[in-house]
């Protein structure tokens, strides 16, 4: 009821569509583990297309008739009207969950939900609605169905893995932000390899702050609550490799793709050739996933790019040259392509490569605040420290001394309090994932 009134909060005018959407799965997958298999198929295909249909609708429209009026514009063709659609918070996970719970269905990896509001719990459950982890119905099922409890513990644990996500999101990944939004905000025509190089290390930085902290809020409210969700992230820019990185960063979208995606296509069983047009469908698939831009399209094209040449031969060169040396240039792969990803436009992106693949030391053409640099170089040190910043690891380490436990409350509990100040003192920046 209380997840149902979250998303009715904020997202009123398609809650409707919603519900309905979600009765219409129900029954479905009812009727997916009862009938002949002929039957199965046609109900799990009109199931999959009743979801993609609303993804579609509110996610691809108006980027799809832009597309045609601009090949229509080339051909001398009249304009088709655009409508004016608001993409509503958390669409895209929500579809995928929902698919996801369907096609187990149909695999038999789990079983249809025994009640409509275990179902309706499992797609409204308020930490992960907005921004995942995209978690798959048969991972939670055990808890919906259970005498669930909740214990002092959970609760204690899951907000101290809430106040990480709030300290990361206020004091690392705002603080980085608003620098790395300025640097691309900046005319094409100022960008120079200073700019562009700060852009990118900075964005860099918050991408991975904002929503690995995004994350650990979501997995430390279900904890409070009593539900167990899945890491989303394992120290991504440690990879020596595009694949690594791939298994380490948005670990529920990766292992979705896959599952759904990939392997369906046919996975590495049918051949080399066909193994790589897989990779590149599945990386494509998931750059539009992220949203209806071309430089989404690029992004997830050079990822699957850099997937196949790890299966041709770069994995195996990076193995030669040693980890430190895989490390660095892998991270420099990722941001490269973290610039696509950024970039307004396919121009803007290409603009901001030409300036950091061309080195001319000419001054910043803005000055950013002077807590910036700092929080950089802290960011930059946490973000590849797994002794340090991995909650599982950090955990394990306290829960030895009680000294250490109870100073490492001690500073989480002030450092919470700074970012809960900061928060109340200046704007609010929204999640950098709520836009997909």
């Amino acid at each position: 009821i209380f997840s149902g009134i979250f998303y009715l909060w904020i997202e009123a005018k398609i809650v409707p569509i919603v519900v309905l959407s979600i009765l219409i799965d129900y029954v479905t997958s009812k009727k997916i583990s009862s009938t002949n298999e002929k039957s199965r198929s046609i109900y799990l295909f009109l199931g999959i297309a009743q979801n993609l249909a609303i993804l579609f609708y509110f996610k691809y429209t108006v980027f799809a008739l832009n597309n045609v009026n601009a090949l229509g514009s080339w051909l001398n063709l009249g304009p088709i009207s655009v409508p004016a659609i608001a993409l509503p918070v958390g669409i895209s996970f929500i579809i995928f969950e929902k698919i996801s719970y369907l096609v187990d269905v149909f695999r038999r990896t789990s079983q249809p939900a025994t009640s409509l509001t275990n179902y309706s719990l499992y797609v409204l459950l308020f930490p992960k609605l907005l921004a995942g982890p995209i978690i798959k119905y048969h991972e939670i099922e055990d808890q919906l169905n259970i005498d669930h409890r909740t214990t002092l513990k959970d609760a204690v644990l899951g907000f101290e893995r809430f106040m990480l996500g709030v300290i990361k999101k206020l004091l690392i990944a705002d603080t980085v932000g608003i620098a790395a939004d300025a640097i691309f905000k900046l005319p094409n025509s100022e960008q120079n390899f200073s700019s562009a190089w700060a852009g990118c290390v900075l964005f860099t930085l918050q991408i991975y702050f904002d929503f690995s902290s995004y994350s650990d809020m979501a997995i430390g409210l279900a904890r409070m609550l009593g539900f167990r969700l899945n890491e989303n992230f394992a120290i991504p820019y440690i990879s020596r490799t595009m694949t690594e990185f791939w298994r380490r960063w948005h670990i529920s979208l990766s292992t979705y793709i896959r599952d759904y995606v990939y392997i369906p296509l046919g996975g590495n069983q049918l051949g080399k050739r066909r193994t790589y047009i897989n990779l590149w469908i599945a990386f494509i698939l998931s750059g539009i996933w992220h949203g209806a831009n071309w430089t989404f399209i690029i992004w997830g094209a050079y990822n699957g790019l850099f997937l196949t040449l790890d299966r041709l031969f770069l994995a195996r060169w990076m193995s030669i040259l040693g980890d430190k040396t895989a490390n660095i240039l892998t991270l420099f792969v990722i941001m490269i392509g973290w610039v696509i990803f950024r970039a307004a436009d396919a121009h803007q992106a290409s603009i901001m490569l030409y300036s950091m693949l061309r080195p001319e030391f000419s001054p910043m053409p803005l000055t950013l605040g002077k807590e910036v640099f700092p929080i950089m170089i802290i960011a930059a040190i946490l973000s590849i420290s797994p002794r340090f910043f991995n909650y599982q690891n950090l955990k394990d380490n306290i829960n030895s001394s009680l000294v250490l436990m109870t100073t490492s409350r001690i500073a989480l509990a002030l450092l919470f309090i700074v970012a809960v100040a900061r928060a109340v003192a200046t704007p609010f920046h929204p999640f950098l994932y709520f836009r997909f």
